[in-house]
């Protein structure tokens, strides 16, 4: 489906366009929105059967977290990246 990308021979600044580039996509932001009204169901702990349903629900949301806070962990990666090579 997708070009094989090998994270050990990419540039930093090729690696944070390309995500720069999905960020800006129709599609994340589908995504986003998906996992987002997603996230609001599997919050509803009414559900929750027993301790092994907590503990799946507790892995889904920390897995929407990451990807939620995916953008906003990369934009402070390149700031920092842009600081060092500033402060070189």
């Amino acid at each position: 489906m997708g070009t094989d990308v090998n994270l050990e021979t990419i540039t930093n600044e090729q690696y944070f366009d390309a995500l720069n580039e999905m960020f800006n996509s129709l599609g994340w932001s589908v995504m986003v929105a998906e996992l987002e009204d997603n996230a609001e169901l599997i919050q509803d702990l009414q559900s929750v059967e027993n301790e092994k349903d907590l503990y799946f629900k507790q892995g889904q949301l920390a897995t929407i977290a990451l990807l939620l806070n995916f953008e906003s962990t990369l934009a402070l990666a390149t700031e920092d990246e842009e600081d060092s090579y500033e402060g070189s």
